[in-house]
């Protein structure tokens, strides 16, 4: 009988009747056994003669005949043996190694802004004269390449992104990110979910603003913080950029690199050890930790938050790029025409009123219900439900035969999730329209 690897080639078991089986042994063993006894022929008055058969050696007799036993086809499904070593274990990375790739997030975007300002300066200006004027000739390459020095730092992370997920994840990298295609019933629900995502996130950023201001008053250290608040940081950028370059800069690349990282490997190893709820509490405190400002960081936990249900939900890394990338293009389209829009509720500092903060809250809350409560399951050919051991979003081996299917959603929650869109849409249309 043979059984399929991970590899994909057969492990040969032997047949009974095959003389390195372990048949064969048993009946070596029992022949040496009987071998033994005829050499040296007991002694009759010997107490270990009378007592063998019920004995230490007749126990072992009686193991020695037993019949051997037969693997069945049913015993290779995961868990038992045909799963290697190295996928029942939990996978990493743990928290201190989670905090290090954090830490290496930020050295990375750190040489990628020093790297590719200093080949601008070399490609287009000498060094100033003078070290008074380095200052007004650092904010003149600003102004002037804000693209190329943004665009290639970014561009810097994401290869790094790549490179180091290939490496900590190895040759099973694509399987275990999930980089499968996105249920067309979570796809719809992502797009009807981003909107108040972003205005709730949006509005958190505000109210975390007004209480930062006020505690500059009593810490008189803090505002120093504010020069890694993002709107001054990306000021040049959003003067001197067209709108799809701005987009593909803010939203495409950071979607893609940051979720890499954080959601596929960072969040892997976490949710696997510690579970679910502290596992994306974790990961997304260090999602946003890594944008600096606090007020910023507050504002976007609850998006990480919610972009990590995704990914556990859909089992696909696409459906948190997505998300991210909708969240960063509307704030790209807000920061280069908020005037013109004039949108009172995509306004940067605007306080929106209770009645569309409170649709919103319920929207999101709905829809990530649903998106949760519809997840996305493996199914073996028994009918049950595939699971390595932990927590996960990754795909099944190769050679584990799965059906992929999302669990039937709740009329109900249904329902009550198509209400809330509804309700979210006319207050955030009126909200429009009133200004």
């Amino acid at each position: 009988m043979s059984e399929p690897t991970q590899s994909g080639e057969p492990v040969e078991f032997p047949e009974k009747n095959d003389p390195a089986s372990g048949d064969g042994d048993f009946r070596n063993a029992e022949s040496l056994s009987h071998n033994e006894s005829s050499q040296q022929p007991p002694d009759p008055g010997s107490p270990r003669h009378s007592d063998d058969e019920s004995g230490e050696l007749g126990q072992i007799r009686e193991v020695v005949r037993a019949e051997p036993i037969e693997l069945q086809d049913s015993d290779f499904l995961p868990g038992s043996l045909e799963w290697p070593r190295r996928e029942t274990g939990i996978p990493g990375p743990g928290l201190t190694e989670a905090a290090l790739w954090t830490f290496g997030v930020l050295a990375v975007h750190v040489m990628g802004v020093i790297f590719t300002l200093v080949l601008v300066i070399i490609a287009v200006h000498g060094l100033p004269q003078s070290p008074m004027e380095v200052n007004p000739f650092l904010k003149q390459i600003e102004a002037e390449y804000a693209a190329v020095i943004y665009g290639g730092e970014l561009s810097i992370f994401l290869a790094a992104a790549i490179v180091a997920a290939g490496l900590r994840l190895g040759r099973q990298a694509p399987r275990r990110l999930a980089l499968t295609p996105i249920p067309v019933g979570h796809l719809l629900l992502i797009l009807f979910a981003f909107l108040p995502l972003s205005l709730l996130c949006g509005q958190i950023q505000i109210w975390s603003l007004q209480a930062w201001e006020e505690s500059l008053k009593l810490l008189p250290f803090l505002p120093k913080f504010d020069e890694f608040q993002q709107e001054k940081m990306l000021e040049p950028l959003t003067n001197s950029t067209p709108l799809p370059l701005l987009v593909l800069i803010l939203a495409a690349v950071p979607a893609v690199g940051e979720e890499l990282v954080f959601r596929g490997v960072i969040g892997r190893g976490l949710v696997a050890r510690w579970g679910v709820p502290a596992g994306i509490i974790m990961t997304s405190i260090l999602f946003a930790l890594v944008h600096l400002h606090p007020a910023q960081a507050i504002a976007l936990f609850p998006l990480a938050v919610f972009m990590h249900l995704l990914y556990l939900a859909t089992r696909s890394l696409w459906a948190p790029v997505l998300l991210h990338f909708l969240n960063n293009s509307l704030a790209a389209v807000m920061l280069k025409n908020a005037e013109q829009l004039k949108i009172e509720a995509l306004a940067d500092e605007s306080v929106l009123p209770f009645w569309v903060v409170l649709p919103a809250v319920i929207c999101a809350l709905a829809v990530g219900t649903l998106i949760w409560r519809t997840r996305v399951q493996y199914h073996l050919p028994d009918g049950t439900v595939w699971n390595p051991g932990y927590e996960t979003a990754e795909q099944p081996p190769p050679h584990v035969e799965t059906i992929r299917q999302c669990r039937r959603a709740d009329t109900t929650l249904l329902l009550f999730a198509v209400i809330s869109i509804a309700l979210f849409a006319v207050a955030f249309v009126a909200s429009a329209v009133a200004k």
